[in-house]
């Protein structure tokens, strides 16, 4: 049988000298490309079933296979494993052989079977040969999420209608995470409304000329929104200790012309005075930070609120991200010796956060408290509009 593909394969090459039309070239291209993989597929089961990799000192036929081929160790499997699904979907053997197939029709075809061998069935390969790539691609990713709900729960029929709303979530073999579902239409809605005032949040900072958005395409900021809800999330999701941690009260003592003047960060509902934890913040006639006191509990809470107090908002220029969706990032970085200090601490919301650290990039907080950010050359980065130290209430941190 891989004799008669040879020849066919050999027969293509030729009839590519005397086709000029390059649609009519660019097909038979494919259909060499298609043939030569489905070759590729003949061997690596041939040297599957004789053992011959063991004879040159391989483990498997896919260390082999990618030792004479240059392909990785992921690409290399990935053909076996194709190859030894192939055999038992007829329809999808026969068009492979043909050269009908391309690589992604084959991968589609057989990680469809892969995830529920016992429903693939001869009629269903039929089926799904025959659909258009783009017909195959939606078919496939719904295959593989009925069959990964059948897993979950056996007892579910197999002609079970969808739920009005289903998310699926898993990792790729290079370690990204795929995406999909299926929401209702008002839960959809809300989720779209959310992602595009990302969205324009993102396109605004791109006009403002924020390095960390330059180049992301709307899908990706539309990603980097999803992200950022789920990070969101986390930040307010509730810890052992949320109970009394519900209300912080802050005390802002603020010196004036008649004396200190003390006044709570509030206002607060009445109960929140019973068991809430006291910071102290002391700030100056202008609003500088002066000192931080000690929360009840623990130290670092009373670091954040002080640095809450000052900053406000993310402090990468031009971004406005409140204070409850922001990270506090160590200027001077702990590795490096850096304290975990008011003097050393700088909201920055997620995206700007893993923009510094994955760009090293640097920041740290001149003699008047405002970020100077400098590329990995030591350019400074331009800042956005100047602000002065700020004194009125924040929301504070979840507990």
């Amino acid at each position: 049988m891989s004799a008669g593909m040879e020849c066919r394969l050999q027969a293509t090459v030729h009839h590519l000298h005397a086709i000029g039309d390059p649609s009519c070239r660019v097909g038979l291209l494919q259909k060499v490309v298609n043939l030569a993989q489905e070759l590729l597929r003949r061997e690596a089961v041939r040297m599957k079933q004789d053992g011959g990799h063991r004879a040159e000192g391989f483990v498997s036929p896919s260390a082999w296979l990618a030792c004479h081929t240059g392909l990785s160790g992921v690409a290399a499997r990935a053909v076996v494993r194709q190859a030894v699904e192939l055999e038992h979907m007829p329809a999808s053997a026969a068009a492979a052989e043909r050269g009908a197939l391309s690589e992604q029709q084959v991968r589609l075809l057989t990680e469809c079977r892969r995830a529920d061998p016992e429903q693939y069935d001869a009629d269903t390969d039929a089926a799904f040969v025959a659909l258009p790539v783009a017909e195959l691609v939606l078919a496939a990713r719904a295959w593989k999420a009925a069959a990964e709900d059948r897993r979950h729960d056996p007892n579910k029929p197999s002609g079970t209608p969808p739920e009005q709303a289903s998310v699926h979530l898993s990792q790729l073999l290079d370690g990204r995470w795929r995406l999909d579902g299926v929401l209702n239409p008002h839960d959809g809605a809300v989720l779209n409304q959310a992602l595009d005032q990302s969205i324009a949040r993102q396109l605004q900072a791109q006009r403002d000329g924020d390095p960390s958005v330059e180049r992301l395409s709307v899908g990706a900021m539309r990603a980097q929104g999803l992200v950022d809800l789920a990070a969101q999330a986390l930040r307010d999701a509730p810890g052992q200790r949320s109970r009394n941690g519900r209300y912080r009260i802050n005390l802002i003592i603020r010196p004036n012309a008649d004396g200190t003047k003390v006044e709570p960060d509030g206002p607060f509902p009445p109960e929140a005075w019973c068991d809430s934890p006291w910071v102290r913040v002391v700030l100056g006639a202008h609003g500088e930070l002066l000192d931080v006191g000690r929360a009840t509990r623990q130290w670092p809470e009373a670091i954040w609120n002080a640095i809450v107090q000052r900053d406000r908002t993310c402090r990468f220029p031009h971004c406005d991200r409140p204070a409850h969706w922001c990270d506090v990032h160590h200027c001077t970085h702990w590795q490096d010796h850096g304290s975990t200090s008011a003097a050393n601490g700088l909201l920055l919301c997620r995206r700007h956060h893993v923009f510094i650290h994955t760009h090293h990039w640097t920041v740290q907080l001149d003699e008047h408290q405002q970020p100077v950010f400098r590329q990995p050359d030591g350019t400074t980065h331009p800042p956005g509009p100047a602000r002065r130290v700020h004194a009125e209430p924040s929301r504070p941190r979840p507990g």
